[in-house]
């Protein structure tokens, strides 16, 4: 009886899913750290924005500050 070309044997069909598995593992840790990471970014980038816009409307003299500042 003719054997197949494309069959492997246990130890590579294992090997196959154990790396599959591996890489499907990484990857849903990198999404999640990448999900979790998100907002913290975001609020620290509106604080920067807020705290920059605050320190530039407490710099201005009253006489040349504008209507949009106030």
């Amino acid at each position: 009886m003719a054997r197949n070309k494309l069959a492997f044997s246990l130890f590579w069909r294992t090997f196959f899913l154990l790396a599959l598995l591996l890489v499907g593992g990484v990857f849903a840790w990198t999404q999640t750290f990448r999900a979790l990471e998100f907002e913290p970014r975001a609020v620290q980038a509106a604080q920067q924005i807020a705290s920059l816009v605050n320190w530039r409307a407490r710099r201005c003299r009253p006489a040349t500050r504008s209507t949009a500042w106030r």
